[in-house]
């Protein structure tokens, strides 16, 4: 992490402990706190107290997984999880299946299936959801992306010859299903970020 990285990040350290309850009694009068950085790592520790004037709890709304039951409750090897509005997206590499549930664990579907052909996977090890509420898995041993359309339907299976990340940047040789070879920059956007 650079100098002016790690001025940015005390700046924002402190501009994030500045906010909290409008009501100035609820807060701290002053910041208390340590910053500690060692190497490209800097931890920040806040002695001050909540800037809610209380504890965070977290709220248990759904639970997906059982000890015995029906097959679609039943989790092997989970490798990945992602999100929509209205979906839970678990991959089960065990089965292997990319299982779909609702935002109350209620079981809906499987997309795709086991196989080699169009919406099919091999080695399922990632899932994620993108702004229009596709679904991207990556399929490590066919080396290929397989796109879902919110409502199940294959929309591509992008073909990975061979790639190559750095950071959030990935290069990758993209082979479509006519069978055009094209080399492609993708750069990774985490939530939150554009």
């Amino acid at each position: 992490m650079t100098l002016s990285a790690r001025r940015i990040l005390v700046v924002l350290v402190f501009a994030a402990s500045a906010c909290g309850p409008e009501n100035a009694a609820e807060s701290p009068a002053q910041w208390v706190g340590t910053i500690n950085t060692e190497g490209d790592v800097t931890a920040v520790m806040n002695e001050s107290g909540s800037v809610w004037g209380g504890t965070a709890t977290l709220l248990e709304e759904a639970s997906i997984g059982v000890d015995t039951g029906d097959d679609p409750y039943m989790l092997g090897r989970v490798r990945s999880v992602a999100a929509s509005s209205d979906r839970i997206y678990v991959v089960d590499g065990q089965v292997p299946a990319l299982r779909v549930y609702d935002w109350s664990g209620r079981y809906l579907r499987d997309l795709g299936r086991e196989g080699e052909g169009p919406g099919e996977f091999r080695y399922p090890t990632g899932v994620g959801v993108d702004g229009a509420g596709r679904v991207w898995l990556h399929d490590q041993i066919s080396t290929r992306i397989v796109v879902f359309a919110p409502s199940g339907e294959v929309v591509a299976t992008l073909n990975l010859g061979g790639m190559h990340i750095r950071g959030n940047d990935v290069i990758a040789r993209v082979e479509d299903e006519a069978g055009t070879i094209m080399v492609k920059r993708y750069r990774l956007v985490l939530p939150g970020e554009r």
